[in-house]
């Protein structure tokens, strides 16, 4: 992932998705300290991302203007059902534990 601004900008981009390619990218740094994030912050990020796929976005008349609707309710529903898959499988769920 190209960092496109500077490291002082408050606008951080933890990943993206490109819908037509299907192709996610994750910023494995965190955006304040450049430190690698943990495996849990990551593995959170790419069920987010995949939601987009499986939630795609869709335009929507709101007060008389087209909106895009990318984040709703139901997407972050799936983004959580993602989440809880994921803290079932015995090998990434340990991750998600705390001892």
């Amino acid at each position: 992932m190209q960092r496109k601004t500077s490291k002082s900008n408050k606008s951080y981009t933890l990943g993206y998705i490109n819908l037509q390619t299907k192709t996610i990218v994750l910023d494995i740094y965190s955006p304040k300290t450049l430190k690698p994030k943990s495996l849990n912050g990551l593995i959170r990020t790419l069920a987010h991302e995949i939601a987009h796929l499986q939630k795609p976005p869709y335009r929507q008349r709101y007060k008389g203007r087209w909106i895009a609707r990318q984040h709703y309710p139901e997407f972050y529903k799936q983004t959580e059902k993602n989440i809880n898959k994921i803290k079932a499988d015995p090998i990434l769920g340990m991750h998600f534990r705390k001892d």
